[in-house]
């Protein structure tokens, strides 16, 4: 077994086994960021911690994106049974490696056709707006949508989309919600992480603070419990921290200015995962 799939415990060192390459988003970036999140989702210690809103292990994720905390807390949630993947953020084999075994099944959501899927997985690819989605009420036990909701209503151009930019985003992100809430059943839950920090507008998504995320929750309609946990990113390692500690972060925009950043952050400098529960 590839030592980097070894359950390892919680002093591990993140830093040293998996270093960020120079260049953020470049061939090396990639490859070792797959197997520092396929070492993480290995780690039962770690998916663990966080998600119960732990500090991660010392070093961990430096350099990399926030996918390296969102997809263990997601499998910390173990999400079973009919899951709905509303913004086909796990379409990635490393990633379905680790949390298809505990699903009935999986259906894929998102705006087009993708590189790759995996059908002989026995996944469903649908594709379709968010806003408006061709499913039956309550048919999913569980709705994932990981770093998807602050693109709806913006430019999409840039995942492929020739639809125009809504007048009013807030208000077509709450429309998402609320098919996100239909199309999931009574008592099942729905798992959501967004970029946070200072609110802005970068054109192609937004970046949400306290504010904006309490009024996305409220679009999700009553719920029976609900949990959120704040990230915050630093060079050697990502942490756990409270809303206002991260309050000030501004998104590392890559697309828009590609000049090196003294943090070397790739992208959010912060996230927070939500997760709802819905009553029966």
């Amino acid at each position: 077994m590839p030592s980097f799939l070894r359950r390892r415990g919680p002093d591990s060192d993140w830093a040293r086994r998996f270093p960020p390459p120079d260049e953020e988003w470049s061939l090396a970036y990639g490859e070792t960021h797959r197997d520092l999140v396929a070492a993480a989702l290995a780690d039962e210690a770690l998916v663990a911690a966080i998600a119960a809103g732990s500090p991660p292990p010392a070093g961990y994720g430096g350099g990399f994106d926030e996918r390296v905390i969102e997809f263990p807390w997601l499998a910390g949630q173990r999400p079973t049974g009919r899951v709905l993947d509303a913004g086909s953020t796990l379409n990635h084999e490393h990633v379905l490696d680790a949390l298809l075994p505990t699903m009935d099944e999986l259906t894929i959501t998102t705006l087009v056709p993708e590189a790759h899927a995996f059908w002989e997985r026995g996944i469903s690819y649908v594709f379709g707006d968010l806003r408006d989605l061709p499913f039956r009420d309550g048919r999913f036990d569980v709705t994932v949508s990981l770093s998807t909701l602050e693109h709806v209503g913006m430019d999409t151009s840039h995942y492929g989309s020739n639809a125009a930019r809504a007048e009013d985003p807030v208000a077509e992100a709450a429309r998402a919600a609320a098919e996100l809430r239909r199309v999931t059943r009574p008592g099942g839950r729905i798992l959501l992480s967004l970029p946070f920090g200072r609110e802005t507008d970068h054109g192609w998504f937004r970046q949400f603070d306290a504010a904006a995320v309490e009024t996305l929750v409220a679009a999700f309609g009553p719920v029976q419990r609900h949990s959120a946990v704040v990230y915050r990113y630093a060079l050697d390692g990502w942490r756990r921290c409270s809303p206002d500690d991260a309050a000030q972060e501004r998104y590392r925009d890559f697309l828009a200015d590609r000049s090196p950043v003294a943090d070397r952050a790739p992208a959010a400098r912060a996230v927070i995962c939500i997760a709802l529960e819905l009553p029966l």
